[in-house]
């Protein structure tokens, strides 16, 4: 995943992978109910003080164990040049299945719960970490700000120490700095966050070299930005016009 500054690879279960007639496993579960902050909000918290702070859990859908009746469900194939043909099975949740996001917020969420009321000697800074953990995740992400340096480490300190106490490790933190030497981006919920200057950018339209110009490279190029707060709609949705116009002269 080349916009992902930790993971470069992420295997993916073909779930929706199904016979004639018969239903996939992902048509036989239940997606639960969505425990996924929504993008807005989530950039507004972003943006609400002076020092934006991203960071990842590692492996967090494998930090999380199946139950044993569980995983003959995920059973699969492999092939490799030594043995013709294997059997293995997931033990953990696996990345693809349509339950394993709301598997992950439901454990997130009660150990960050549980935390922050299971104990008098947790301190009043924790128990604020811990909300603020627990509104400023998106999947397995940690998307949020702070007000000065002092906090900033604190932050770091205390939501690392949060998460380890579940084997989970918070990492690949990144925040605004205004003394960095080059302009440094990277990507934030979509968005291309320049860390020195700490602004925000959609992913523009860039200049396509062609000899004809067909339907699908029309289409191609008005998908290209990716907006989905509509900050950009209206000047995003003029390409898309114009293709339908194109498709209903040429009926």
């Amino acid at each position: 995943m080349k916009e992902s500054g930790t993971t470069r690879v992420r295997p993916v279960f073909d779930v929706p992978a199904r016979e004639r007639g018969q239903p996939s496993l992902n048509q036989c579960l239940e997606k639960g109910v969505n425990l996924i902050e929504i993008v807005p909000a989530l950039l507004l918290h972003f943006r609400l003080h002076r020092i934006g702070i991203i960071a990842d859990i590692r492996k967090a859908f494998l930090q999380i164990s199946l139950c044993e009746g569980d995983r003959d469900f995920l059973t699969f194939l492999w092939v490799n040049k030594e043995v013709a043909l294997k059997i293995f099975r997931h033990a953990r949740v696996a990345f693809g299945v349509t339950s394993s996001s709301f598997l992950l917020g439901a454990v997130t969420d009660f150990h960050l719960k549980k935390y922050s009321e299971g104990s008098e000697e947790t301190t009043e800074y924790t128990r604020s970490t811990t909300e603020k953990l627990r509104k400023n995740l998106y999947v397995d992400n940690c998307v949020t700000s702070v007000e000065n340096e002092r906090e900033l480490c604190l932050f770091i300190k205390e939501a690392s120490l949060v998460f380890s106490e579940a084997k989970f490790d918070l990492r690949g933190w990144v925040y605004s700095d205004p003394s960095l030497e080059n302009h440094n981006n990277t990507v934030v919920l979509g968005r291309t966050w320049d860390r020195k200057m700490d602004n925000l950018a959609v992913n523009s339209f860039k200049t396509v070299k062609v000899e004809v110009v067909t339907r699908r490279i029309m289409l191609s190029m008005a998908q290209r930005v990716f907006d989905h707060i509509g900050f950009t709609r209206p000047i995003s949705l003029s390409p898309k016009f114009f293709f339908a116009e194109v498709l209903g002269d040429e009926r």
